[in-house]
């Protein structure tokens, strides 16, 4: 019903409009008193009508050219849009990226800064331990010093300063350095129940200077005095000493000094030269007795002595002054300083 009257209603519409054409056509007939006046009139209204239809038609061109302007545009703005998107999908990713490393360079800078914190601590704990271990080397120096007396220990450090003149210079100077093997206290170790019977044996023989030869010791001291150093220096040069080969008694109740010595087989010489000739016996009657029959110095573990040629030397010795335990000690600090200052080097190389 609806679809019909809409019809109905368009037809009207249709026959409303043929009516009022037919009135105006009308009009126009009533309006003109000739044919020519009419075809004037007409002629003039279809000039006024193609003027407008050519109006309209460079109007409607220009639309048109403006409409494919706009469709290009529209197309060049559409691929602008894909790209720009595709360029923010990129920045995008690449702030994703960057935050991502940012991340995780903060937590390696974290990281490393808790490492660098920790390297930190360790340096400042091994310099105060380097620090202490130098002043107990320091102490068991100076204790050592006041023991064996100061120009010995001064000859020590004298010969020391000469030793690196030479390693300076080189050469033939510096093969001069190599053929010196320090004190004989350096190069020796032994059991520390016989600490007391080794040192009244050697006596200040422990601070004598072992070098290869004669020519090793004139050299060093020829420096000595040119460079004026301070200090006493005795020189065992191995290729000066001579020991003779000793047949030892056999007995529980003694035995020979060398053997309870460790050291390395090239000072074999340097040792057998101040020690081999003693014999450590159980007591002072056995020491009397093997000093008179073998014609060998003899001590006891409490260093009490007595020489091939009879004379007794004891006494009272105070073992907590023992060269032997200081110049121990001073081994253990100077290796524990060395180990520690290699492990700094290694921390400063992080």
């Amino acid at each position: 019903m609806k679809k019909k009257e809409d019809g109905c209603t368009r037809e009207l519409s249709l026959k409303e409009q043929k009516r009022k054409e037919l009135y105006a056509k009308q009009g126009r007939g009533s309006q003109f008193t000739s044919k020519d006046q009419r075809d004037n009139w007409i002629k003039k209204e279809l000039k006024s009508l193609n003027k407008q239809i050519k109006d309209k038609g460079e109007q409607i061109e220009r639309l048109s050219e403006d409409l494919k302007r706009d469709a290009k545009k529209k197309v060049e703005l559409d691929k602008r849009i894909d790209e720009c998107t595709g360029e923010q999908d990129s920045h995008r990713t690449n702030i994703d990226d960057h935050n991502k490393g940012f991340y995780e360079l903060k937590k390696r800078k974290d990281t490393l800064q808790s490492e660098r914190n920790d390297l930190c601590r360790k340096e400042m704990n091994l310099q105060q331990s380097l620090s202490a271990l130098k002043e107990e080397l320091s102490k068991a120096d100076q204790t050592l010093r006041s023991m064996a007396g100061k120009p010995i220990l001064n000859g020590r450090d004298s010969v020391r300063k000469v030793l690196q003149i030479f390693k300076n210079k080189g050469g033939h100077f510096e093969s001069i350095a190599d053929s010196y093997h320090g004190l004989v206290i350096e190069n020796f170790e032994c059991e520390q129940s016989i600490y007391t019977a080794v040192e009244v044996t050697a006596g200040n023989r422990l601070f004598h200077h072992i070098v290869d030869s004669d020519k090793v010791g004139t050299q060093i001291l020829k420096e000595m005095n040119k460079q004026k150093l301070p200090g006493e220096v005795t020189f065992m040069p191995l290729n000066r000493l001579h020991v003779r080969s000793i047949d030892y008694p056999q007995t529980k109740d003694a035995i020979a000094m060398v053997t309870k010595l460790e050291y390395e087989d090239r000072y074999d010489k340097a040792l057998r030269y101040i020690f081999g000739r003693t014999l450590i016996c159980r007591n002072l009657e056995v020491a009397t007795q093997l000093a008179r029959t073998t014609g060998l110095d003899c001590v006891t573990l409490d260093g009490d002595q007595v020489s091939s040629k009879g004379s007794l030397t004891g006494g009272y010795f105070n073992k907590s002054r023992s060269r032997l335990e200081i110049q121990k000690t001073r081994s253990e600090k100077g290796e524990e300083i060395a180990n520690q200052e290699q492990e700094m080097v290694k921390l400063r190389q992080h």
